[in-house]
């Protein structure tokens, strides 16, 4: 690989990843203070106040780290997102005022969009039956 070259992501498609990054940002632009994810200062206190983590293959602080590491791809094959309780318990308490519980929809609504589901996880399905009865 030359220097000039953008460096292979998780998915070994660069200009996937670039597709889902710039989406993701859009989704994030919309909510209140979404910028404030690129100041997450990896303290874990997310993680550690989400009553699901236990069941989460990536924890919503690893979330944030994989994003910044351009491995969006691999959040949305996780089964993270689509086991979050919504109890807004990791938007609370984050020191930064991150709005974690919400990007994480916004990732669900990106994997949804792009059909990119974890494997053999079906839950996805029950979300878009949701979306479709409510419209």
């Amino acid at each position: 690989m030359s220097s000039n070259s953008p460096p292979e992501l998780s998915n070994g498609h660069p200009q996937e990843e670039a597709s889902l990054r710039d989406a993701f940002w859009h989704q994030v632009k919309s909510l209140p203070d979404g910028q404030k994810l690129k100041e997450c200062l990896q303290c874990g206190t997310c993680t550690g106040s989400c009553p699901v983590a236990y069941a989460m293959d990536v924890t919503p602080r690893a979330v944030v780290a994989l994003f910044r590491a351009g491995m969006i791809e691999d959040i949305l094959r996780s089964r993270t997102i689509w086991l979050c309780a919504s109890c807004y318990s990791c938007t609370v308490r984050c020191p930064v005022g991150i709005q974690v519980t919400d990007t994480l929809y916004a990732l669900k609504r990106l994997a949804i969009d792009r059909k990119i589901y974890p494997d053999k996880f079906p839950v996805h399905a029950l979300s878009q039956a949701f979306i479709d009865r409510t419209g």
